[in-house]
């Protein structure tokens, strides 16, 4: 930023951040350094385009995070005919073979999800991703074969933890099932790196009610018949129906 400063005196600077934490953090480190510091979700393009319109900006510079390259090297390295094999089945069976790779994709290129025989409301969120970002066959299959379709987002501890507040907060989500790409390296870098963070905004516990999914959710423990002393086992081929 400051060679930026340096290079173009004259010129206004601003800084976009994808979370309110990196908003916070920038603020702290940059604010002396630009005329502005904001928070635009880059997942929600409206956003950015009313942006981008507004400042009308002579340059747009793009950081990206290790955990946005790590994401970026893991999509790179799915195998495109595999790839291709499982979308065929997420779409009944279509063929997609003649799709070349690095050509951007539109929802012509699909079936309608109407006619397909398999899980729609899958395919749909394929489509709209489509229609949405454009991406090439490549990047789709990338996107796909870590998350199947799910959304995916990647950042510093305090940005995922933010992500989910942020659902969680506005009623998106009441709960998140977490898919690391690699396993079990990521699933441990959650553990300890995310989950304390959420605990200290009080959005995960800090301890279980017991040692049973049952007792996590407050539900009652059923009768057992063993209990009952009228109870009485029959024997296997009455109940086998012999």
């Amino acid at each position: 930023m400051r060679g930026l400063r340096q290079e173009f005196p004259r010129s206004a600077l601003f800084v976009s951040t994808g979370t309110t934490a990196g908003q916070s953090i920038a603020r702290e480190k940059l604010g002396s350094l630009t005329e502005g510091i904001f928070y635009v979700p880059v997942d929600y393009v409206f956003a950015v385009r009313r942006v981008l319109r507004t400042l009308r900006p002579s340059l747009v510079l793009i950081a990206e995070t290790e955990a946005q390259r790590l994401a970026r090297e893991i999509n790179e390295l799915t195998d495109p005919e595999v790839g291709r094999k499982r979308l065929s089945g997420r779409f009944g069976g279509h063929d997609f073979s003649h799709l070349p790779l690095d050509r951007p994709l539109v929802a012509e290129d699909f079936p309608d999800p109407g006619v397909v025989e398999a899980a729609r409301s899958r395919t749909e969120v394929i489509i709209n991703l489509v229609r949405r970002d454009k991406p090439t066959l490549r990047q789709l299959l990338g996107y796909l074969a870590g998350a199947r379709g799910h959304y995916v987002t990647a950042g510093t501890p305090e940005q995922i933890a933010d992500f989910i507040e942020d659902w969680f907060q506005d009623g998106a989500a009441d709960g998140f099932n977490i898919m690391p790409p690699l396993l079990p390296a990521q699933l441990d870098v959650f553990s300890a790196q995310v989950i304390p963070i959420l605990q200290q905004r009080r959005l995960f516990r800090t301890e279980y009610e017991g040692s049973m999914l049952r007792e996590h959710y407050g539900l009652p423990w059923p009768n057992s018949v063993f209990d009952d002393p009228g109870w009485k086992a029959e024997p296997l081929q009455a109940v086998a129906g012999v």
